[in-house]
């Protein structure tokens, strides 16, 4: 609606003077068309791409890596074809349930961009959908490895070289490197990024900083976003006194709650390239003949009047289109949390006792924090035994819920599903449950726990379990779920040694598959994903799976 000038502005940073160009057609020129018409014949580490691969000139950081049967890496993508269609194209090659943003047909438009690979067939789609009512967009990726040898290569040329070597990269492709979206940018003067980060109890500072040639990456390799990194960037070319609200802005966010990387790199040129996806550095994709796999979200959103119009799009739009829509528009209640007042030494009696002063105050809701379960009275025992402790609550929770309801009060109870203690009856039973591989000596013990390994079936049925029999038992409306310590010794058990890189990254789709199960079979529950505070600030959440 602003013109087809305005329109590459907010997707590249566009700064030529709108003078009309023709194509050899007679055709007018696009900004981009007339950027590059104006240049002389380059190579490719100076063009503006969508997707980039390896090793064919482009020397910037790509989009994606991928490993052949014959050891090769080189794969370059041919334009095959492009879909348009009205909503937003669903999430079914995720292999889980990824947290994902909703769309109908009269909320977004949906473009796939399919590329290929003509020696092999791997095929990767480019995934935009378009908001109406918010600018901003989102992307993703799918690559897809074709069964068997493509038709157009075993039919026509049986004896070629070419056919020959298709022959031998048709099988297995490991997939090293996968991004979410990739935006390359024009040359801007003083470009400067932002990014947020920090530390415990101390998280997203905003840092600003000029770019100059080289590259800056904000990433985690901890098993969540953590405390010290949030998977957010932004470009601007606002000056930093007044970067609120003056300057173009173009920021990224990663709808990924584990391992992540955002990257910005400055060529030779002055372009910029920013890559947002799944880490790279912990990932390793065994994707055999026949089988796809999709990477997670990144929202991608423009404001021409600083960040502060920029965290507004932002939150217009998880508000409307990520967080579950039973709860748009809902003020949550105020509470009041046990641990602070009490830690581990919490029983019925106080906890009734604090109730009421905080009912008093005008609190809507109490929360019975650590030292509810199994036989906790420190942090060194009973994570992963989710059952009350009847020496402390001699009525059990529905006892306690009941009084503090009968008080006008909500209830809401915290847990830290992902972790489990040695010294409990859930570690005495299943020590191969966890992530560190058996037969080492050595493993960090971190707060006095280890964590489950959430890639296997069997622990996200036994969290499950216990989970909906917790809340089944009681009227609880809300569930803090806590994740204290980062992820070490990654290794599955029961994966095999060529798929050991899929590990981080199933265990997060397992963390969403409990959640996305809790969600569907209590909606009326509000859940809070806790990290040690604000180690999990990743827009999934908990709410919208």
């Amino acid at each position: 609606d602003e013109g087809d000038f305005n329109r590459g502005r907010r997707s590249r940073g566009v700064s030529l003077a709108a003078t009309p160009m023709m194509t050899p057609q007679g055709f007018a020129m696009d900004d981009d068309e007339r950027w590059e018409a104006s240049l002389p014949n380059v190579g490719r580490n100076t063009k503006l791409l969508e997707w980039a691969d390896v090793g064919t000139g482009d020397f910037r950081p790509p989009s994606f890596g991928v490993h052949y049967e014959d050891g090769s890496t080189i794969c370059p993508l041919t334009f095959h074809g492009h879909t348009i269609s009205k909503g937003k194209r669903p999430m079914d090659k995720a292999h889980g349930r990824l947290p994902e943003l909703r769309g109908g047909e009269a909320d977004c438009t949906t473009l796939v961009v399919e590329m290929v690979d003509k020696l092999t067939g791997l095929q990767f789609d480019l995934i935009y959908t378009v908001y109406k009512e918010v600018d901003a967009l989102v992307r993703r990726t799918v690559v897809k490895n074709p069964a068997g040898v493509p038709s157009h290569l075993s039919q026509s040329h049986p004896n070629t070289k070419a056919s020959k070597m298709q022959q031998t990269t048709s099988g297995v492709k490991r997939i090293h490197r996968l991004m979410s979206a990739t935006v390359d940018f024009h040359t801007m003067s003083a470009p400067r990024l932002i990014t947020l980060s920090g530390s415990w109890a101390n998280e997203r500072h905003m840092n600003t900083q000029f770019m100059t040639q080289g590259k800056f990456v904000c990433e985690s390799l901890r098993g969540t976003s953590s405390h010290q990194h949030n998977p957010f960037m932004a470009l601007t070319n606002g000056s930093e006194d007044h970067v609120e609200t003056t300057g173009d802005v173009w920021g990224f966010n990663l709808v990924y709650s584990g391992n992540f990387m955002v990257e910005c790199e400055v060529a030779e040129t002055g372009r910029t390239r920013i890559n947002a996806g799944v880490n790279p550095n912990s990932f390793r994709w065994h994707l055999p003949s026949g089988d796809a796999f999709e990477s997670p979200e990144c929202v991608l959103v423009y404001s021409g009047s600083g960040i502060e119009s920029m965290s507004h799009t932002f939150h217009e739009l998880y508000r409307r289109y990520l967080i579950a829509e039973r709860w748009y528009g809902k003020i949550p209640s105020v509470l009041l949390n046990t641990w602070e007042a009490m830690y581990f030494d919490v029983s019925h009696q106080k906890v009734v006792e604090l109730a009421k002063a905080a009912q008093a105050a005008g609190v809507e809701m109490i929360v019975l924090d650590d030292g509810w379960f199994g036989q906790r009275e420190d942090a060194t025992s009973s994570l992963g035994d989710w059952y009350e402790d009847r020496r402390k609550f001699p009525d059990g929770l529905p006892g306690l819920v009941r009084e503090v309801n009968a008080l006008g009060m909500q209830f809401g109870i915290w847990v830290e599903p992902e972790m489990v203690n040695v010294k409990s009856a859930l570690y005495k039973k299943h020590p191969d449950w966890c992530l560190n591989q058996q037969g080492r000596n050595f493993r960090c013990e971190g707060r006095n726990q280890l964590v489950l390994d959430f890639s296997r079936s069997e622990v996200q049925k036994y969290v499950e379990e216990k989970l909906d029999l917790l809340l089944s038992s009681s009227n609880i409306e809300y569930l803090k779920w806590d994740m204290n310590r980062h992820l070490t010794e990654v290794y599955g058990n029961n994966i095999s040694a060529e798929k050991q890189g899929e590990v981080f990254h199933r265990y997060m789709v397992g963390v969403y598959k409990v959640l996305g199960f809790l969600n569907d079979r209590f909606p009326n529950v509000r859940i809070e994903t806790c990290s040690g505070g604000g180690g999990g600030f990743a827009p999934p959440g908990g709410g919208p799976l």
